[in-house]
Order: C-alpha cells, then structure tokens, then sequence
C-alpha cells in the first residue's frame, strides 16, 4: 500500500463528513451535458458528485449551438432517460445563421433545410450539374416538401443511434442506406465536387478550400482537408441543417437547479490529488473541506486540459482558442446579431492563425481566434501580433466596426479544434485517457470516460452526445 493511500485513509477516518465520500458516479465540468448525465443518474436512484473544477471546462463554442440533427439526438435521448417531461430543449434555443466569409465569396447557412441546400448550389460554383438535376427540387414550391423529408429523415437516424444498445460508432453506410435518394444524389455530387478541386490553383478553387476548411473547423473541430466518407457525410448534414444559438446560462442554471433537487451532489471546488488503484480512480482529494471522495465510475467533461496528471492518446497536432471580447461605442448593429460570421481564406490556411469568428451581443463584440497550440503557450508573447491582425482583419471585413471598439478583453478559451490527418470511414469515439503520476510511466485508466472535442476521429458535438448516450449503459451495472 503506497504512503499516499495510507494517509487518505487515515484523512477519510479523522475528517468530518457532509456527504456520503463514496460515490457511485463522479462527474467533473460543469456544463449541461453534464448536468444531464447527472439527472438520469440520481432519477436512477445512483449517489452523484458534480464537480465545478476551473481546469476542467468545455468550450463556448461547443457548448453555446447546435444544429438539427444533434438537437434531434438530444432530445430524443432526453426522451428514452425518461427525463421529456422534466426538461424541454426547445425554450433554450434561438435560430442562428452561420455566414462563412471565405475571401471576396460568402455562404450563408444555419436557416431551413431547403434554404441552405439553396444557397449551397447557387454559390458553389461545382454545382452546376444539381442546377439541372435538382430543378425541381430548387423551385420554391418544392421547400416544404424538402424540409419534410429531411426532418424525417434525420429524426428517423437521431433515435437509431440513441437506440443502439450496443456501443458503436457512427457508421457511414448505415446513414448512406437509409437515405432517401436525393439526399444520396446530393452528398454524391457535393462531395466529388469539393474533393475534386481541392489544390488546384483557381481562384474557385481556392474559395473551396477555405470552405471546406471552416466549415470542417465549424462543425467538426477538425480542419484537416483528407477528409473519410463518414466524417463527410457529417460534414454534409451539418451544412443542410438548421442551427441553433443554446442560452447555455440558462440552461445550465435551470437544469442545476433540478439536478439538486432530485439530491445530485454538487460542489463548487478544485482536485487536489487524484490516487489510483490498478489504473482506477480510488480516491481524490478536494481543496475544500469535504476532502477526500472514492467514485465508482469518472467522468471528465473538458477542451484544453490544465491538469498534468491526464493526456489523452493518440495526441495529434491542435489548434487552440484565444476570446477576444470588445464594447461597441453604440448599438447601430442589430442586423448582425443571431448571426455569426466564420472567417477564412486559402491565404490563411497553414498558418498559425487559420480561421477565426465574430459575433455582435449587446453591444458586445464576441470573436475567437485559432491559434496553433505550440505558439500559445503565453498570452503575452502573442499579445501585439494577435491584436495587430484583429484590426487587420475588422478593416477588411467588418469597416463599419472598426472604429466603434471603446475597450477591449483578450484571454485564453477551452475551446480547440484538432488535425487529425486520417482518413476515417466510421467515426470512432472513446479516446484513450491515461494517467501519469509524476516521474512514473502512462497507464491507461479504467472506469473513467472522457467527454469533449479532444479526439482525433470525432466529429464535433455528435460525438460526445453519442459518448453521453454509450457511458449511459456503462454506469448501468452499478
């Protein structure tokens, strides 16, 4: 028995209890992801600790929109936990377009069904060829009808994939199978015409590029262009759907407060130490008074890890995010709020800063940078150059703006988007999480699950909401 685990057990004996110190599932993060794990849990009759630790966080972005079909995933998932009646996803959502600005080209998405599949073939300049088989299909008669059939079809898939009792990965034929034919004529078409003129020195050419690259960086948090059959198909869906902005505040509020009231723990508090038996989490000491918790089964919700003792494998090369939040000096640009504008050019690509987003709040000016994660180790070394190229930038594509900003807030986000340089035809989930104790080897944990963007085969959010619904029938057995 290591010294470490002699001294929390004589910690645990000697140190007065507020709550039951052994937890049948420990969730660490703060989100409404979460939040939702823990309320299927303690309705299951199963001891819940939430913690609120500052290292371990999700993103804005990634917890601030949806689109159709994860919206779908979670609610019907909401549905088969026996938990509808109790939550309503709906009275959290505000329609949001996305505008790609991508050079002197512009794509706006987020609106219906058949609007965006309107814009795409009216501005990619590959998809003539839709413009005479799809006619029909793009007169405005057809819209209802169009949006019809995608929801059905997207709700039919969301309730195969929380259905599935077995954990599984997102299989890319199943989805291709069940697809009507037109979805299938589409994502054919769509997909040859964007990989078909990827490098290819054009002008057109290069506006597809960027395109693909956002847009991947968007939706997926991936912007490698070697793109497999299932991550585009995601990829294709994501573009068709409609999005969402999540009043995440409010959501989270609310759903802590029911969280608490069907007798889920939740602490506000940072982890100490974590100890370890056979590669399972023993035990954990709190900084505050509670002390020392022994879980059954870990669950770790986060982006950017800050704690030295996990990695997750296979680590890749990533891009991490930097907020940057300005006060306007009037509120004259209302056409631009529910609106958030993604910006990248073929110039842009394979530098340190390849994309980046803006969005206008209350008279607040919202944006985020992706910036390679090996040059942002120190926001002061990078400081000048990022608010040089933010100006650069707002001249270029917002004028209007740019003398508007009366303060401004620069920081460090959890937020990140990986390269994953793989071409993938399933979309895997369960990273490996593994421990390092200080001078000792990695061992791969057990009983602990990872939630978040950092995989290098995911896709975006559909991955971790698929993650959530999986480790569901893990913590079953307790």
């Amino acid at each position: 028995m290591t010294i470490l685990k002699q001294y929390l057990i004589r910690f645990c004996q000697r140190r007065p209890s507020m709550f039951d110190k052994n937890v049948d599932l420990l969730i660490v993060g703060k989100n409404y992801l979460s939040l939702l794990m823990g309320i299927e849990n303690v309705l299951k009759k199963r001891n819940v600790l939430l913690l609120d630790d500052d290292r371990y966080k999700l993103g804005d972005d990634y917890l601030n929109g949806i689109n159709e079909f994860e919206k779908l995933f979670l609610e019907e998932w909401i549905d088969q936990k026996g938990i509808g009646e109790l939550v309503d996803l709906s009275k959290y959502l505000k329609h949001q377009d996305n505008i790609f600005l991508l050079g002197n080209k512009r794509l706006r998405l987020g609106r219906d069904y058949w609007s965006n599949l309107y814009e795409m073939v009216r501005k990619l300049d590959f998809n003539w060829e839709l413009k005479n088989d799809l006619e029909g299909a793009l007169n405005l008669s057809f819209k209802t009808e169009f949006n019809e059939l995608m929801g059905f079809y997207l709700k039919d898939q969301a309730h195969r994939l929380v259905d599935l009792k077995i954990s599984a990965d997102f299989l890319y034929e199943q989805f291709l199978t069940t697809a009507p034919e037109i979805i299938k004529h589409l994502f054919k078409v769509t997909k040859g015409g964007l990989l078909s003129n990827l490098n290819k020195p054009t002008i057109r050419d290069q506006y597809i590029q960027a395109l693909l690259f956002a847009s991947r960086g968007f939706y997926q948090y991936d912007t490698d262009s070697n793109i497999g059959d299932a991550e585009f198909f995601h990829l294709f869906i994501s573009m068709l759907a409609p999005y969402y902005q999540i009043d995440h505040e409010k959501l989270i509020l609310d759903l802590l407060n029911l969280y608490q009231k069907q007798n889920g723990i939740f602490k506000k508090t940072s982890i100490c130490d974590w100890s370890f038996d056979k590669f399972r989490p023993w035990a954990l000491e709190l900084s505050s008074y509670e002390g020392i918790v022994h879980p059954r089964k870990t669950a770790l919700f986060f982006g950017k890890l800050n704690d030295p003792c996990f990695k997750l494998e296979p680590e890749g090369p990533l891009y991490s995010s930097i907020g940057i939040r300005c006060t306007l000096n009037n509120s004259t640009f209302e056409p631009m709020s529910n609106t958030k504008y993604i910006i990248c050019s073929d110039t842009m690509i394979g530098t340190n800063r390849p994309f980046w987003w803006l969005k206008i709040s209350d008279n607040q000016l919202l944006a985020k940078c992706f910036i390679d994660f090996q040059k942002a180790t120190k926001l002061s070394f990078i400081r000048e150059e990022l608010e040089q190229f933010f100006a650069s930038e707002i001249k270029i594509y917002f004028p209007d703006l740019a003398d508007q900003i009366i303060a401004k807030d620069i920081s460090f986000d959890h937020d990140i988007c990986m390269v994953a340089q793989t071409r993938h035809n399933e979309i895997e989930l369960r990273p490996r999480l593994v421990y390092q104790p200080k001078g000792q080897i990695t061992h791969p944990t057990r009983d602990m699950f990872y939630l978040g963007p950092y995989n290098k085969k995911a896709a975006g959010l559909i991955s971790t909401l698929m993650e959530l619904n999986h480790i569901s029938l893990d913590v079953t057995a307790l």
